[in-house]
């Protein structure tokens, strides 16, 4: 196998959000086991496992136990199950991403402008139902709802954090034809926009694009949906996961790391393909 260049993409590691949360996470570990998650802290299955070997233990709300120590999400988590540990007297230790709070903000701030929400996301992620958890019924919609969306009223747009950020302008445009009065917060954390945009910015330069990060993260899904536009891509979680041979006539690699991977899991990467082409 011959290969002219490989490269990591540049931003990489954890994005702020996801080393705060694990920086917390290891903290209590130290003082405190087992300690509770009610889903993954973070979207990356390795860093999880190792978590759980250090004493983390996964669980629904319900079967947390009477007083126990609960980490949540760095995604966010709705207020019904906020409610339901507090009956618990569990020790709760909340490990949201400040950007993530930073979207609930705004989102209550235009509803209570006398803005209809409207969010563009995926309903079905966990982000974005901690999100709607705060909201009043009646007050927003979601873009892929449009038909649904009043015209004619003060509007306001949020975004989901990982949303991909090239298709924002197509979105605006559809969503300018509701109403004269629309207030914007760009909501798409800026590590989600760097790493899309250095594949925007350098992805024709390379004939493969190695997308490393969990096959849970929305992020990193994104990425690899990004990278396919410009080199045949794949999307894996560890190196054991490349298949050489089926690397074929590729000269050009770009690894490229979702915002829960670490640093390692690249070089890791990166010194696996060095081998195989020494």
């Amino acid at each position: 196998m011959t290969v002219y260049k490989i490269a990591i993409a540049f931003p990489t590691g954890p994005c702020f959000g996801v080393d705060r949360a694990l920086k917390l996470t290891r903290e209590v570990l130290k003082y405190k086991k087992p300690v509770y998650m009610l889903h993954p802290i973070i979207h990356n299955p390795r860093v999880v496992s190792e978590l759980e070997r250090q004493g983390v233990v996964v669980s629904p709300p319900e079967n947390v136990p009477e007083g126990g120590t609960v980490i949540l999400s760095a995604h966010g988590t709705p207020q019904e199950i906020k409610s339901l540990l507090k009956d618990k007297g569990a020790d709760v230790i909340d490990a949201v991403c400040p950007l993530v709070e930073h979207l609930h903000r705004k989102a209550r701030e235009m509803i209570d402008e006398g803005r209809f929400l409207i969010i563009v996301a995926d309903p079905h992620h966990q982000e974005t139902r901690a999100l709607v958890s705060h909201l009043p019924e009646g007050k927003y919609a979601f873009y892929k709802d449009i038909g649904s969306i009043p015209q004619g009223q003060p509007l306001g747009v949020i975004f989901q954090t990982t949303y991909e950020y090239a298709k924002v302008p197509d979105i605006l445009k559809d969503i300018y034809s509701l109403s004269d009065d629309i207030r914007i917060v760009n909501t798409i954390c800026p590590a989600t926009r760097g790493r899309q945009g250095v594949i925007d910015k350098v992805g024709h330069k390379y004939d493969f694009i190695v997308v490393v990060g969990g096959k849970n993260s929305a992020n990193t899904r994104r990425l690899y949906e990004k990278a396919l536009r410009y080199a045949d891509a794949i999307w894996i979680e560890q190196a054991k996961d490349i298949n050489v041979e089926s690397l074929g006539y590729h000269r050009n690699i770009l690894i490229v790391g979702g915002a829960s991977t670490p640093i390692e899991h690249l070089i890791e990467v990166y010194l696996h393909f060095k081998k195989v082409i020494q």
